[in-house]
């Protein structure tokens, strides 16, 4: 039965043969059944099926069920569970044990860098300093370490910072002065070039006023000519008009009539094609169908015009034509 058991090679997580073994020792009777319930499952699987030995395939079936989920995983479940308390178990230990160490390795730690502690603070207090110090002769301190350099060279630095700086606002405020300059000069050119200007603009308008009446005259003068010509063209053209409209009027209802009867003809021509398309349709549809078919069609497409005149006579000889049609039909049907 120990080979039965250790078919899953216990190396493979770690563990020694001996251990196995013993870990799985309440496994074997489990495995002992399964043995002989495996004899008589190759006994019995190769019967032929029949309705006598379906209850012995069932009665089998279940203990082999029964042999898996109150056996084999009854022990694993049992058998993991106390696993799972141990690691529980030893995890507190270590969690306990682990609090104790790390509280005294703390304390030892906090002794052990007091004193880079302290370098540390100086050195972020001296960077801290230094940057409020260089801050107005910059653009940004963010990204500035200053703590490493000897007090020479900050003071060098510094120094240099400073002069750079204030080099470059006497430049600004210099650039500043000749551009203030610069626009008072072209204020005063601008207002000079205005009063100027006014004075061009005034010469300008009293001399397009007397243009302006100089032109004034020869308009009315033109105007009148134009008046008068524009009165005898209308006139000529009224006549003309009244002329050609009555021409077109002319055209357009000679041109009516033609296509009037160019389409009446064009239509009825259109409408005897269809009719006649339509009848040889029918004709061709009647000659393919049956010889019942035909005749029925033959007789429903017997009429009689309607009488010039409603008594007795021709309301009787309208019902005995009905009635004659309706006796067609019949006789067709018989056929």
């Amino acid at each position: 039965m120990e080979n039965q058991v250790l078919v899953v090679n216990p190396k493979e997580f770690g563990i020694e043969k001996k251990q196995a073994l013993d870990l799985t020792k309440g496994l074997n009777p489990i495995l002992d059944e399964k043995e002989k319930l495996r004899e008589q499952f190759q006994e019995l699987i190769t019967q032929e099926v029949t309705p006598e030995n379906t209850k012995l395939f069932r009665e089998l079936r279940l203990k082999i069920r029964d042999n898996r989920t109150k056996g084999t995983d009854v022990w694993h479940k049992a058998g993991k569970e106390f696993f799972l308390m141990g690691g529980k178990f030893y995890d507190a230990i270590k969690n306990k044990e682990n609090q104790d160490n790390k509280a005294m390795e703390s304390a030892l730690e906090d002794k052990e860098n007091h004193f880079i502690k302290i370098e540390a603070e100086r050195i972020t207090n001296l960077n801290n300093s230094r940057k409020e110090l260089v801050a107005p002769y910059v653009e940004s301190v963010e990204n500035l370490f200053l703590a490493d350099m000897e007090e020479d060279v900050w003071n060098a630095y510094l120094s240099t910072k400073k002069q750079k700086f204030e080099d470059l606002k006497a430049a600004e405020e210099k650039a500043e002065a000749e551009r203030i300059a610069a626009e008072e000069a072209e204020a005063e050119r601008i207002k000079a070039q205005e009063i100027e200007n006014k004075r061009l603009k005034a010469e300008a308008e009293k001399r397009e006023k007397e243009i302006e009446a100089e032109r004034k005259i020869e308009a009315e003068k033109q105007a009148k000519k134009d008046a008068e010509a524009k009165k005898e063209r209308e006139k000529i053209e009224a006549e003309n008009k009244k002329k050609l409209d009555a021409e077109r009027k002319e055209r357009e209802r000679i041109q009516k009539e033609l296509q009037a009867k160019e389409d009446a003809e064009v239509q009825a021509k259109i409408e005897a094609e269809k009719l006649k398309q339509q009848k040889q349709k029918e004709a061709e549809k009647l000659a393919k169908a049956p010889i019942k078919k035909q005749l029925q069609k033959w007789i429903s497409d017997c009429k009689i015009e309607s009488a010039p005149v409603s008594n007795e006579t021709t309301k009787e000889i309208e019902e005995k034509f009905k009635a004659f049609k309706q006796w067609a039909l019949t006789q067709i049907e018989k056929i």
